[in-house]
């Protein structure tokens, strides 16, 4: 792939990392802000665990024995089992087209970039290391696994997150997804925040919905709101390098 970028990235005055996954609107993300800025590093996370070939019993007596395991794995059962019906429905017929920023880092990528492989790994000691070593005034995120304290405390600036929805009405996966299934066009948007420990419950900086039209798609909803995010995460950076961050948006309600 090279740089369809027209433009030199701009300096924003501050240190700025990455960190998403291999997901190819994440990608999208990443490509897009590297276009746009200087980075000091790009973390890209293989959620893909290797199969556990362990026989069944053991894996069921394993999991008894933690709670905290068995909830995340059925939730993210129920979460791969609506993403195959939404998948048969939608996905394989219109697929999301982030063209080829969505198959891999730009070739043109100068910056350094970590790859990390399995479910679990981001927050792992040799992670928060390298993230550390970026020294990075804001670390901003999309897609990528939960974060924990060690990497939330490393950017003096904070950890800005792009979630693919409302979040006062919709956190978690599939967002889009659910909002079109729920007959709530209304609440396809996209929400910049700050990362605490909770899911999609920081502050917001930004909130917006895209232009959707009557022959939109579900994908072509996402594809819309990822381009959207995009646009207010670096309007956010801007804002945050020039020490003039907006003040919080009151959450909007439904009726």
């Amino acid at each position: 792939m090279t740089s369809e970028a027209d433009a030199m990235p701009v300096d924003p005055g501050i240190s700025l990392l990455v960190i998403v996954s291999t997901d190819p609107s994440d990608l999208f993300f990443a490509n897009q802000l590297f276009r746009r800025f200087r980075l000091a590093g790009i973390v890209l996370e293989h959620q893909r665990d290797a199969p556990d070939t362990r026989p069944r019993w053991q894996k069921a007596v394993s999991l008894l024995n933690q709670p905290g395991e068995l909830f995340k794995r059925a939730r993210a059962w129920l979460g791969r089992v609506w993403h195959d019906r939404v998948d048969r429905r939608f996905y394989r017929e219109m697929p999301a087209d982030f063209g080829v920023d969505g198959r891999g880092l730009d070739d043109a990528v100068d910056c350094p970039v970590l790859r990390i492989d399995g479910t679990g790994r981001l927050n792992h000691r040799e992670t928060v290391d390298w993230i550390r070593e970026c020294a990075p005034d804001l670390i901003v995120v999309c897609g990528a696994a939960l974060l924990r304290e060690p990497i939330l405390a490393l950017p003096r600036l904070g950890v800005l997150n792009l979630h693919g929805g409302l979040s006062q009405f919709y956190r978690g996966l599939f967002t889009t997804d659910w909002a079109i299934h729920n007959r709530e066009p209304e609440y396809v948007g996209a929400t910049v925040h700050f990362v605490s420990e909770g899911i999609d419950d920081g502050r917001i900086v930004f909130q917006g919905r895209p232009d959707l039209g009557t022959d939109d798609h579900p994908n072509r909803c996402y594809e819309k709101v990822v381009r959207l995010g995009v646009d207010m995460m670096s309007t956010a950076i801007m804002a945050i390098a020039g020490g003039e961050l907006p003040a919080a948006q009151p959450p909007a309600t439904k009726g």
